[in-house]
């Protein structure tokens, strides 16, 4: 996410998280409404509707509706336009 972009979700399933900045670990539970503000490295930050900053491990990814960054990369040893099509959309 560049800028201000920023996504509304719901955790679809109680994970695990760490809290910005102390590191705490806290668990969101199912239902609990989100921002996600950034997404670096596969984690996602976000923060919830009672104003804690957490992170989402990507290995959670599916429980905010989104997909794992190791499922979006890209096999370079496919450089037709249908298989280029596939990795972008």
């Amino acid at each position: 996410m560049i800028g201000f972009d920023r996504k509304q979700a719901v955790v679809g399933r109680d994970i695990e998280v760490v809290q910005i900045p102390s590191g705490d670990g806290m668990t969101l539970l199912e239902g609990t409404p989100v921002t996600i503000t950034q997404t670096l490295g596969g984690n996602f930050t976000v923060i919830t509707d009672h104003g804690f900053m957490v992170r989402i491990s990507g290995r959670d990814a599916d429980a905010i509706g989104e997909i794992k960054e190791e499922n979006l990369a890209v096999n370079s040893t496919e450089i037709s336009k249908d298989a280029v099509e596939k990795n972008i959309w």
